[in-house]
C-alpha cells in the first residue's frame, strides 16, 4: 500500500500501456480501462512539446523512449486525442538525432533538436545501453504499422553497421560513437543488447535478410552465463 520510489520512467510507463492494451486483445476484462487510464498520466505528465519527456521530474529526451508503437496504439484507442501530434514530434526527433555520419545510430540522451548529450546517466552522447532500443522499437513499429519514417531509418543504420562490422553478427560489440567507432568491447554478457534491436533492424527490407537471419541464429545459440534481466529481456524481445 505503499510507493516504494518516487518518480517515473517514460519507457517503462509506455510499455505497460502497450502490455496493458495486449492483454486486453487477448482475454478483455479491465485491462483496457487500466491502460486508458495510464495514458491519460502519460500525456499529462511526460510529454512536452509533442514530445516523449524522460519522465514526470525531468523534460530530457531519450531517442530510445519514443515508442511508435505506443502512439499508434494510443490513438487507436483514444479517437480526438493529441496522439497524432506526438507520433509526428516523436518522428521529427528522431530523425535529427540520427547522426549523419557513416553509422546511422542514435544517442543515449539528446536536446529538442536532437543534438546528443544532456539527459541523465553516464555516456549521454554515445549509442549505449538506452540507444541500443531504439532500432528495435522502429522496427516493431514498421513491422506493425508500415511507418515509412521507420523503415528508412532502420534501413539507414542497418546497411551502415553491417557494412562495418562485415555483416558478421559476432562482431558486434558493447557500446558505440556515433561514428560507429567502438567505445567499449565491454562484457559479453552485454552483446545481446545491441545484437538483438540491430538485427531487428534488418526486418524492413528483404535486402537485409542476410544480416537477419544470422543475428537471429546467433540470438538463438547464444549461451552467455551469469546475465543480467537488462539483457536478457532485449535478446527474448528481439528475437519474438
Amino acid at each position: 500500500n505503499n510507493a516504494i520510489g518516487q518518480g517515473a520512467a517514460t519507457d517503462a510507463e509506455l510499455d505497460v500501456a502497450v502490455a496493458l492494451i495486449m492483454a486486453d486483445k487477448q482475454w478483455g476484462g479491465n485491462y483496457l480501462n487500466e491502460a486508458k487510464a495510464l495514458i491519460s498520466k502519460i500525456a499529462t505528465h511526460e510529454v512536452s512539446q509533442n514530445m516523449f519527456k524522460g519522465g514526470d521530474r525531468w523534460d530530457a529526451r531519450n531517442p530510445s523512449y519514443m515508442s511508435m508503437v505506443a502512439t499508434q496504439l494510443f490513438q487507436n484507442i483514444s479517437a480526438g486525442s493529441n496522439w497524432g501530434n506526438v507520433q509526428s514530434g516523436c518522428y521529427t526527433l528522431l530523425k535529427n538525432s540520427q547522426s549523419k555520419s557513416s553509422a546511422g545510430l542514435w544517442p543515449n540522451w539528446c536536446d529538442n533538436s536532437g543534438n546528443p548529450g544532456g539527459g541523465v546517466g553516464p555516456d549521454p552522447g554515445i549509442y549505449g545501453f538506452d540507444a541500443s532500443r531504439t532500432p528495435w522499437r522502429l522496427a516493431w513499429a514498421y513491422t506493425w504499422y508500415g511507418h515509412a519514417d521507420a523503415k528508412t531509418m532502420c534501413g539507414n543504420t542497418v546497411t551502415k553497421m553491417t557494412a562495418k562490422i562485415g555483416n558478421n553478427p559476432g562482431a558486434i560489440g558493447q557500446m558505440y560513437n556515433l561514428d560507429g567507432t567502438l567505445h567499449s568491447s565491454g562484457n559479453e554478457t552485454c552483446i545481446p543488447t545491441f545484437l538483438g534491436p540491430l538485427t531487428c533492424a534488418g526486418m524492413v527490407d528483404n535486402t537485409h535478410s542476410t544480416w537477419l537471419n544470422n543475428g537471429y541464429t546467433r540470438l538463438r545459440s547464444y549461451n552467455a552465463k551469469n546475465d543480467n534481466y537488462y539483457n536478457e529481456c532485449l535478446e527474448l524481445l528481439s528475437m519474438l
